[in-house]
C-alpha cells in the first residue's frame, strides 16, 4: 500500500531499525570509515521500496518548497515540441529539463521520472514510452512526492488524476478523407508503429470508423519500428493495381513510401497518393514536407499549441488543483494538400 504522505529519511530509519545517517550512507553508496553490512544494507532498500521513498537530492536548496523546475520526459526529441515548451514554461516562470530515453527503452525512461523527482522538479510532462507496460510502482513513487503529471498522448494506469495532452484527429481525418475520396483514390490504408500505443490504437480506430462512414477499402498497418516500413507496405506497393492512398504515421514512413513507390516506378500521386501526420518542421524554417519531392501532404500537428497547452495544465495543478479525474485536453490539427496526394488527372 501507498503511504499517505510524503515518507521522509526518519520513516525509512524507523522501519529498518537503523540510524538516519546509516540510511544516507547506504542511499549515496559512501559508507565512510564504518563499513555497513550487506543485512543491513538490503534492510535499508527494503524500507525504501516498502515506502516509495524518494530522496531529496536538493534539500535545503529549495524555497517555499518550490524548485521553479518542470521536466520533460519523452521518447521523441521533438524540437518544435521542446522549444515550445521551453516558452510556455519560461512565461510561468519556470526552467525546464528534458529527458528523451534512449530508444524508448524502459530503464532509461525511470531513471529519467527518478532524476526529476529527486530533484523535487514542481511537475513532470510525460509521454510514456510503452503504454502497456505494468508503470505502478512508478506511478506510486510519483504519487508519494505528490508531484504533479500531465501527460502527453499516451495514458498510464496508476494516475487517474493526470490530466492528458491528446492530438485531435478527427475533423482532419475526415477532411484528408473527403479530399482522398475527391481525388479519385479506390483503398486507402494507414500505417502506424506502436501497437501497443493508446494514442495510436485510438488513431487507427478513429481511420476505420472513416473507412466504414465512408464505405472505403482499405486497412491499418501496425509496423514493428518507428523508422521505416517493412514487408506489408512492401507487399502494398508491390500489389497496387489502381489509385491507393497512404496515410502514414510518421514523417519518416511518407518518405519511405515515397522511396518505395518511386523504385517500383509507381507515380505519385496518379498512382499512390501519400499523406503525413506529423510534418515536423525543421530548424524552425522549413516544414519536412516541403523538402522532399513530390512535397507530401499532411495532417499537420501544432506542436507549439500543444506544448502551451500542457504547460498550462501543468502549471495549473502546481498551483493547487490537485485531486479529481484527470481531463483529456484535446489540440487540434490541420490539413495541409501539397503534391503527394493532388491528382492531375482529376484536375485538382
Amino acid at each position: 500500500m501507498v503511504p499517505k504522505s510524503v515518507s521522509t529519511m526518519g520513516d525509512v530509519a524507523a522501519r529498518a531499525e537503523v540510524a538516519k545517517s546509516t540510511v544516507s550512507k547506504v542511499l549515496s553508496g559512501k559508507a565512510g570509515a564504518m563499513p555497513i553490512s550487506e543485512e543491513t544494507r538490503q534492510r535499508v532498500l527494503r524500507a525504501v521500496a516498502d515506502l516509495h521513498y524518494v530522496p531529496n537530492r536538493l534539500a535545503g536548496g529549495l524555497k517555499g518548497g518550490r524548485s521553479n523546475v518542470i521536466s520533460l520526459v519523452s521518447p521523441w526529441a521533438t524540437p518544435e515540441l521542446a522549444d515550445a515548451a521551453e516558452a510556455a514554461a519560461e512565461e510561468r516562470g519556470y526552467a525546464i529539463t528534458l529527458s528523451y530515453p534512449k530508444d524508448s527503452v524502459l530503464e532509461s525512461e525511470e531513471r529519467a521520472i527518478m532524476a526529476a523527482l529527486e530533484r523535487r522538479t514542481d511537475g513532470i510532462l510525460w509521454c510514456p514510452c510503452k503504454p502497456s507496460h505494468d508503470y505502478s510502482d512508478l506511478a506510486a513513487r510519483i504519487r508519494q512526492t505528490n508531484t504533479p503529471v500531465v501527460l502527453l498522448e499516451n495514458t498510464t494506469p496508476g494516475l487517474p488524476d493526470a490530466d492528458r495532452v491528446d492530438v485531435d484527429f478527427d475533423t482532419s481525418m475526415e477532411k484528408a478523407f473527403v479530399h482522398l475520396i475527391d481525388g479519385g483514390y479506390q483503398r486507402i490504408h494507414y500505417i502506424s508503429h506502436h501497437a501497443d500505443s493508446s494514442a495510436h490504437q485510438e488513431r487507427a480506430s478513429l481511420f476505420r470508423e472513416c473507412l466504414a462512414r465512408h464505405a472505403m477499402p482499405g486497412s491499418v498497418l501496425f509496423e514493428d519500428t518507428s523508422n521505416q516500413p517493412s514487408e506489408h507496405v512492401d507487399a502494398l506497393l508491390s500489389g497496387v493495381d489502381g489509385p491507393v492512398a497512404l496515410l502514414c504515421e510518421s514523417d519518416w514512413f511518407a518518405v519511405d513510401v515515397l522511396r518505395g513507390a518511386e523504385s517500383r516506378g509507381l507515380s505519385v500521386p496518379d498512382q499512390v497518393g501519400v499523406i503525413t501526420m506529423v510534418d515536423l518542421k525543421v530548424g524552425n524554417r522549413f516544414w519536412v514536407g516541403e523538402l522532399v519531392t513530390p512535397r507530401l501532404s499532411a495532417i499537420r500537428r501544432l506542436f507549439a499549441a500543444e506544448a502551451s497547452t500542457a504547460i498550462k495544465a501543468l502549471h495549473a495543478r502546481i498551483e493547487g488543483a490537485r485531486g479529481g479525474t484527470g481531463k483529456i485536453l484535446k489540440v487540434p490539427t490541420e490539413l495541409i494538400v501539397r503534391d503527394s496526394s493532388r491528382r492531375s488527372s482529376v484536375g485538382q
